[in-house]
């Protein structure tokens, strides 16, 4: 099942990114184009929102799962040996993290951007937590990394 849930969120993260492209498209083009606030940029920010909570609950799966890494590092190695290795490291403290603030980030975005009184100040805060918070995805996805073994 463990398998099954880490392959579910890797494949998950290829739907974050459409969602992340297309949010941001709406976000700038709404705000260098100067237009109205409407129905596509709320959706844009909900399905935005609603992919990455969908991707976090999976990741948040994979963390805790019994037989899983974090608590196979946890309960061998220790966080001190994880914080030794780069690749524990990452997976057990700097991956999640990173996506915690993300996500965060996202779902702010649009609760920001929902009370900005202009559709402009709308776009704008859209635009601004939306790319920091799609910035910290790319950053934090573990691209060249494979899942370490825990024995």
């Amino acid at each position: 099942m463990y398998g099954v849930l880490v392959t579910l969120h890797s494949v998950t993260r290829w739907f974050v990114i459409i969602a992340a492209v297309y949010a941001l498209y709406v976000a700038f083009s709404g705000w260098f184009g100067r237009r109205a606030y409407g129905t596509a940029a709320r959706r844009a920010g909900a399905i935005f929102g609603g992919i990455t909570g969908i991707q976090f609950i999976l990741g948040l799966l994979v963390y805790f799962w019994p037989t899983g890494l974090v608590m196979g590092v946890l309960g061998n190695a220790g966080m001190a040996g994880a914080m030794r290795n780069p690749d524990l490291r990452f997976y057990v403290v700097e991956h999640i993290v990173a996506m915690v603030v993300a996500v965060s980030l996202v779902h702010i975005g649009s609760a920001v951007a929902k009370r900005r009184p202009t559709d402009t100040g709308r776009f704008r805060a859209a635009a601004v937590f939306w790319s920091i918070g799609t910035l910290l995805i790319l950053a934090s996805i573990p691209w060249s990394r494979a899942l370490p073994m825990v024995s």
